[in-house]
């Protein structure tokens, strides 16, 4: 009598392979969610960095004696560019709510300390020479400025360089 071959894989053959599927995606889950974290954290602090030159910039371009303002609000994950327009909405001022970007992570802090040693925990304000200062009355040089975020367990720190103005992050 002939048989037939059969072509296929058997019930213990498909079970087999989806085991080790399931156990090789869940080794790999914790390392893929840092990689997630890092990539929203890195992301944040440049476009923090990005945003503080263009402000930085727009001072020393418009030359205004006032200055340009960036406020941080981190109750709320956002900050605004106070006089700057947005990009997408030129009627309007420009905010980065962090909760509505590609890289959701929370504001932790930003503080900023004056020659004088006032701290400010929202606003930063360029001269016209691109120089960084706070205080909420009169413009204060600033001694020290960090701004802060996080996203699972991954931190960074944007840090104005109190001579030149200049962000990076650390």
């Amino acid at each position: 009598m002939l048989r037939t071959s059969r072509t296929g894989y058997t019930m213990i053959e498909v079970v087999l392979v989806m085991l080790v599927m399931g156990i090789m995606a869940a080794a790999a889950a914790p390392r893929y969610s840092r990689m997630v974290s890092r990539f929203r954290v890195e992301a944040a602090a440049r476009r923090i960095v990005a945003d503080l030159s263009q402000v930085r910039a727009r001072a020393m371009t418009i030359g205004a004696a006032a200055g340009e303002e960036v406020s941080f609000y981190s109750a709320t994950d956002r900050y605004q560019m106070r006089g700057d327009p947005d990009p997408n909405h030129p009627n309007r001022e420009y905010w980065v709510e962090f909760s509505k970007t590609a890289y959701p992570v929370d504001l932790v802090s930003a503080t900023f300390t004056n020659i004088e040693g006032d701290t400010s925990s929202e606003l930063v304000r360029y001269n016209m020479y691109g120089s960084p200062e706070s205080g909420s009355s009169a413009a204060v040089p600033l001694a020290s400025g960090e701004i802060v975020v996080a996203s699972g367990g991954q931190l960074r720190t944007v840090v104005i360089n109190s001579v030149t103005g200049k962000a990076s992050v650390q």
